[in-house]
């Protein structure tokens, strides 16, 4: 009996170790799920929807593929917050997961939600709105972007800055930079330049009205619209006193003064005796010179003791390169070399060709020959377009960090405003996981918070990491690495996404489908291939149309206030002095029918009826209707009787077509529009 008991004990031991094990191994597993959704930074979501494009139209699928909210909208972002941002003929409105409309169209443009609040443009300015879409910071910017982390980029009034939820300034950065150059670049911060460093840092603190690249050690700068030079610790090298300037060269520098162009040395000596009408910067010891010569107005040469090495002949000349220059003789590009020996070909091309030789350079374009009336541009300017200002660039924070562009090159800032990884890349992305995708010597790799590369560039492109994956591009094709830079699905794909809940779009042979972590199809092949709108388009269509808007704004004015006598009917009455400058560069449109959500355009100009003798002695009175169209302009172009009143019809069409109404901005972009005008006539005398 005691041995069929202690078996018994033996056996249900057995059974709890082996259930123990079971528990175990489960809730290792367990863990791991856990491990890998802290790592993928989300929990999987089954409701996920995924935006595709169908005939030109964007609608969303579930992750099964089955359509959810069938294509219908002209541009659409996917869905964050609970709500999407969609376009719907012109207009930019936000819905739920039903499809169903959750905040009406009524935006010329908008971006998605993100920490409750979403950008919208109404008109010319930006805002923001909550998600019932009460505005709860008023339009006022020239752009925004969407809230992360508490902070949104914004720009306003040439301004650029990153601001918190109450609209107050937390960050600004400079508005325009130039690339850098001997580790400086210029930078414009409100109204004046100076000079930052890679680590953001500003080495020459903003003093000047515009700034140039550095040079041998001297950049040229402007004060009270001279040019003169200074170092790189700041200090007035040459004093501001040209009214242009080139870059220093082989010790050398061209200056423009009342008189003309000189050369000066490093320590503003004149090297030249000679004035020349143009001149270009040195290169192998050689500048191309414009003097009147025996040959009449001509280009030639001179070394760096201001002598003439190849006398004035030319209609036209460049730099010399691999010791030949172009030239332009009677319209034909040929080529010189030191000596002044012409040659009809490129020369080096008869040289080895066992050795790839260089190509051919380049005659830059002529001076554009100069009108009569001729408006003087700044140094300023000059300046500004030499250096190749663009504007600075700021991204939403993430992670911490936002990525950062000035002058030619990328970084990262803190919220404090500091660059903490220096401006040393040639592209980046944003961080992700942990890691960044930067452009490095032509190829992509990742850095990690601190700067430092743990994936070693070696990609032709790269997106960030999500879910643990990143998509990187090699030789054309697309395909997915692990944070170790193992690539776990060969690149074969056209292109491929970020994945989001378990699975990323590709696209393949024309079409686009989704696939699992496993680069298995989960929705196979089967949706068009549809560039999708993102906040860089948003961005450059804003700029774009808000530029034309006030182009139109200004022209109104022009209308409206400087009227002279004269002018011909069914135009402005008395025209405008000198006509509409521009509107030969405003592409004609079709004009749009004021019904519905389009409402009749805003009377701003208008002319009363001349009631007619006849009519007031045949005591005729009523209401004559007409049709009207007005051009992007607001004036009105054509008009046509809809319910006639014989003896008023004239009168009325007359009056009409003086009145001046608000241009039809429909996206930003002008409209001509078709609407109806009612114009009374009411006898005053009723006896």
């Amino acid at each position: 009996m005691q041995g069929i008991f202690n078996n018994a004990m033996f056996s249900i031991q057995k059974g709890e170790m082996k259930m123990k094990k079971i528990i175990y191994i489960f809730l290792c597993f367990f863990a791991l799920f856990l491990i890998e959704t802290c790592n993928s930074g989300r929990v999987q979501d089954i409701n996920a929807l995924y935006l595709v494009c169908k005939d030109g139209k964007w609608g969303y699928i579930n992750n099964s593929g089955d359509v959810v909210i069938e294509p219908q909208f002209d541009r659409a972002f996917s869905f964050k917050d609970g709500l999407a941002c969609v376009e719907l003929y012109d207009q930019w409105c936000y819905i739920d997961e039903s499809g169903e409309s959750a905040i009406e169209p009524q935006f010329k443009k908008a971006l998605p939600f993100s920490e409750g609040l979403a950008p919208i443009r109404i008109y010319t300015e930006w805002g923001f709105i909550d998600n019932t879409g009460q505005i709860v910071l008023e339009p006022q910017f020239d752009f925004a972007a969407d809230f992360s982390e508490d902070l949104a980029f914004v720009e306003i009034e040439g301004e650029r800055k990153f601001i918190d939820k109450e609209g107050a300034t937390i960050i600004t950065i400079p508005n325009r930079a130039a690339g850098f150059s001997e580790g400086l670049a210029p930078v414009e911060i409100g109204e004046k330049c100076g000079y930052m460093n890679a680590q953001g840092n500003m080495e020459i603190e903003p003093q000047f009205s515009m700034a140039g690249l550095f040079h041998e050690g001297l950049a040229p700068v402007e004060r009270n619209d001279e040019i003169g030079f200074i170092d790189k610790k700041g200090n007035q090298v040459i004093d501001c006193q040209f009214i242009d300037a080139g870059d220093f060269s082989q010790g050398l520098v061209r200056v423009r003064t009342n008189e003309g162009w000189d050369y000066i040395d490093k320590a503003g000596k004149r090297v030249t005796d000679s004035q020349f009408s143009a001149a270009r910067d040195f290169s192998e010891g050689m500048a191309a010179v414009r003097a009147n010569y025996k040959y009449g107005l001509k280009y030639g040469y001179i070394n760096a003791k201001g002598d003439m090495v190849i006398e004035p002949q030319f209609d036209f000349a460049g730099d010399f390169s691999g010791g030949y220059a172009p030239v332009l003789v009677d319209r034909d590009v040929i080529y010189i070399d030191t000596n002044g020996d012409r040659f009809n070909e490129w020369p080096k091309a008869k040289e080895s060709q066992t050795e790839l030789q260089p190509p051919p350079p380049e005659l830059p374009p002529p001076p554009v020959p100069q009108k009569k009336r001729v408006t003087r541009v700044s140094a300023r300017t000059r300046l500004m377009n030499r250096s190749q200002y663009i504007p600075c660039e700021a991204f939403p924070f993430s992670e911490g960090l936002s990525r950062v562009h000035i002058g030619n090159k990328y970084g990262y800032m803190d919220k404090t405003g500091d660059i903490i990884i220096g401006l040393t890349f040639d592209e980046a992305g944003d961080f992700s996981e942990g890691l960044a995708a930067v452009k490095m010597k032509d190829k992509f790799g990742f850095i990690n918070a601190a700067g430092e590369v743990v994936i070693e560039p070696q990609f032709d492109n790269a997106r960030s990491f999500s879910e643990g994956l990143a998509g990187i591009e090699v030789g054309g094709k697309w395909g997915f690495i692990t944070k170790s830079g193992k690539i776990v699905m060969e690149p074969e794909y056209d292109q491929a996404s970020l994945f989001y809940n378990g699975l990323a779009e590709v696209q393949l042979d024309g079409q686009t489908g989704f696939i699992n972590k496993k680069g298995k199809w989960a929705v196979p092949l089967q949706f068009d291939v549809c560039k999708k709108v993102t906040v860089s388009d948003i961005r450059k269509e804003n700029a774009e149309e808000i530029a034309k808007v006030k182009f139109l704004e200004m022209k109104i004015e022009e209308i409206i206030e400087d009227e002279v006598p004269g002018g011909v009917e069914g135009g402005v009455l008395g025209g405008v002095v000198g006509g509409v400058l521009g509107e030969e560069d405003v592409e004609p449109v079709a004009p749009v029918r004021a019904v519905g959500e389009i409402r009749p355009p805003k009377l701003i100009r208008q002319v009363d009826p001349v009631y007619p003798e006849i009519a007031i002695q045949g005591r005729v009175e009523g209401k004559v209707i007409l049709g009207v169209t007005t051009d992007i302009y607001g004036r009105v172009q054509n008009v046509k009787v809809l319910r006639s009143i014989p003896l008023l019809d004239k009168a009325a069409v007359d009056a009409v077509r003086q009145w001046v109404y608000e241009p039809m901005v429909i996206n930003g972009l002008p409209r001509p529009v078709i609407f109806t005008v009612i114009v009374p006539f009411e006898l005053k005398d009723k006896k």
